[in-house]
């Protein structure tokens, strides 16, 4: 049996769990049985859950079971297991990164290394090691970077934009880079799912509320831009539910701004965590607009879990925005980052929502396109329910076959 580890750099917490630093080597158990997985990560001192075992089910049903290791230090946790790992998963491009894949290297030269970049320059700091400004220094970490590629064996990126950044950047990317965008296990939505729900006029967000990266402030701001003025956002008795942790911070920041903006009481609520899932996608599937306003990301899986259940995307430029929204064909992204922009695009939202609806009633007919798992079915459905008004009798599923013809209808 194959050993294949992945050494994670950051704490383990429970909402972890659903990102694809840890759901890819999960994956990989249902198509590899051969493989034993272990996950490593780094001791804190604050866990949401601390966990020592995953369990989860493969293509047969039966329960798998993969070790979830905690460790006190993963340099010397590498130094005593490296000839014993197969296959290496490192997450991010940084310091760290370097660091373990060379001594991976160094004590298992047989062995695979595979780095998922993660790739958020802003977060990261990986801007200063390509941009660099001194000539000489420059030159050197180009000529590392090269080297350091050379050791791996596979390296993924989340977005078009930074994969043809790096493939411009060094000939070496060329031959181990490949896109590989994030997902989410489709299997543990569809089960906390609801298919009785209906749409309502809600926006939601999900992010860490008052983070300089989320950048909370440019919805509320928005908001209370709609609320000021004679808008679609009021006449039709929107609200807007901003969910996740808030920042002890910015708890004054809120009553401050409820004070200064009296009108957006009773429009803008804020719920804290909310950690029952089947709570969390119900609130998915009952809002028709997902905005999200954050200053930088790598790729932020929220974005697909919306689109997924059925939302309009009101996003800003972050690098995944163009891949999801298909160069912002299909839903909106805002490149300025000021309030009377997003204020406009949620208004132009509102008013397209129902364009589909109107659409099908037009011309009696609607193609709906896009990749696997961006919620074209989930839209579908939606559709039919609001035209039947819910009335499942009459609406029906037929799915094609590639060997259909003509003949066969």
């Amino acid at each position: 049996m194959l050993n294949r580890t992945s050494l994670l750099h950051f704490s383990l917490e429970s909402a972890c769990l659903q990102k694809a630093e840890v759901m890819i080597p999960l994956y990989m158990k249902n198509y590899h049985h051969n493989l034993d997985i272990k996950i490593v990560y780094p001791k804190a001192s604050q866990n949401a859950k601390p966990v020592y075992w995953w369990t989860f089910n493969d293509m047969s049903g039966s329960q798998k079971w993969y070790t979830i290791i905690q460790t006190c230090n993963l340099f010397v946790y590498l130094l005593q297991n490296a000839k014993k790992i197969d296959h290496l998963h490192l997450i991010h491009f940084i310091k760290s990164t370097f660091l373990y894949g060379l001594i991976y290297k160094i004590l298992n030269q047989k062995g695979k290394l595979y780095i998922m970049m993660d790739f958020d320059p802003y977060k990261h700091n990986v801007k200063t090691v390509f941009w660099e400004n001194i000539p000489i220094i420059r030159i050197l970490i180009r000529k590392f970077i090269n080297f350091f590629i050379r050791l791996t064996d596979c390296i993924s990126i989340e977005t078009t934009t930074w994969y043809n950044f790096l493939v411009n950047y060094s000939w070496e990317f060329q031959k181990k880079l490949v896109y590989m965008p994030n997902g989410f296990d489709q299997n543990q939505i569809d089960q906390y799912t609801q298919t009785t729900l209906q749409k309502e006029n809600i926006i939601i967000t999900v992010a860490r509320i008052g983070s300089y990266q989320k950048n909370t402030e440019l919805l509320m701001q928005s908001i209370a831009h709609l609320c000021d003025t004679d808008s679609e956002f009021i006449a039709k008795n929107w609200k807007c539910y901003c969910i996740g942790p808030i920042e002890d911070w910015f708890q004054n920041y809120i009553n401050e701004f409820y004070r200064q903006h009296p009108k957006v009481q009773g429009r803008l609520f804020f719920t804290g965590s909310i950690f029952d899932k089947k709570e969390l996608y119900s609130r998915y599937q009952k809002s028709k607009i997902f905005c999200l306003t954050s200053r930088h990301e790598s790729f932020w899986i929220v974005l697909v879990e919306a689109l997924y259940l059925g939302n309009y995307l009101i996003t800003t430029d972050i690098a995944s925005a163009s891949d999801i929204t298909n160069q912002g064909e299909l839903w909106t992204i805002v490149t300025q980052k000021d309030y009377h922009s997003f204020a406009k695009a949620i208004e132009n939202g509102i008013l397209n929502i129902d364009k589909y609806t109107d659409c099908l009633l037009s011309s009696k007919n609607i193609i709906l396109r896009g990749a696997p798992g961006t919620g074209k079915t989930y839209l579908a459905r939606q559709i039919a329910n609001k035209l039947t008004e819910g009335n499942e009798e009459q609406i029906g599923f037929l799915q094609f076959h590639p060997s259909y013809d003509y003949t066969d209808f």
